[in-house]
């Protein structure tokens, strides 16, 4: 998936695809570093880093 970096489109399509993956909410997802560069940081919470790091390495490899 790409998107230009225009108006915020790149974030909003990146923040789609983590909230799909992960299964999280819109509320649970924020941009912390990065809005306008390459290089972005996001903050998960209400979810515990066990819970999380299950999620992802369920998404990582869904045949296990």
């Amino acid at each position: 998936m790409t998107q230009a970096p225009e108006k915020g489109k790149a974030n909003k399509a990146l923040l789609k695809v983590i909230k799909e993956g992960l299964q999280l909410k819109r509320s649970q997802i924020e941009l912390y570093k990065g809005e306008t560069t390459a290089l972005k940081v996001f903050r998960i919470s209400e979810i515990s880093l066990d819970q999380l790091r299950q999620r992802v390495a369920e998404v990582l490899n869904p045949s296990a």
